[in-house]
């Protein structure tokens, strides 16, 4: 009988140690699939980080090209602003050239009016003259033919004496 209840106290622990193997193994069971459902999920995070990264990178490769068309537009834009400057000094060292060129063209226009009218004057001073020198010139032949008429007379008178 003390062997049956040895037999039987081996066979209850056997039991209890059976039991306790058996949680343990549910635990461990349990505790593996929650594993991996951790792994799973953090296959899931890992996945979407690449993603993440991938499309980070995708994005600053564009923001450089961006960035570099960028540069080239200013370079290009700076270029045309410094070649629209010096044409515009260039322009506005011809605008002074011209408007020398105008002072001077005035100032030859107030000479020429000036000629113009001096000339006017000196031709209507040669009309005059001329209007002077033929009514000298009349009244020159009428003194000569007064002259002539009177010497006529005279030679009549001597001859009549």
């Amino acid at each position: 009988m003390e062997v049956l209840r040895q037999e039987q106290n081996q066979a209850t622990m056997a039991s209890a140690t059976a039991t306790d193997s058996e949680s343990q193994l549910q635990e461990a069971q349990t505790s593996l699939e929650e594993a991996k459902n951790d792994r799973n999920d953090l296959e899931s995070k890992l996945a979407a980080s690449e993603d993440t990264i991938a499309e980070l990178k995708d994005m600053v490769d564009q923001l450089e090209e961006d960035l570099a068309d960028a540069t080239e537009a200013r370079t290009v834009t700076l270029d045309e602003s410094t070649a629209l400057k010096s044409d515009l000094q260039k322009k506005e060292e011809e605008m002074e050239v011209l408007r020398q060129e105008l002072n001077q063209a005035t100032m030859a226009s107030a000479t020429a009016t000036d000629s113009e009218s001096q000339l006017q004057e000196a031709q209507t001073s040669l009309e005059e003259a001329k209007n002077d020198r033929n009514e000298l010139e009349s009244k020159l032949a009428a003194g000569e033919d007064t002259i002539a008429e009177l010497k006529d007379m005279v030679d009549q008178l001597e001859e009549d004496l």
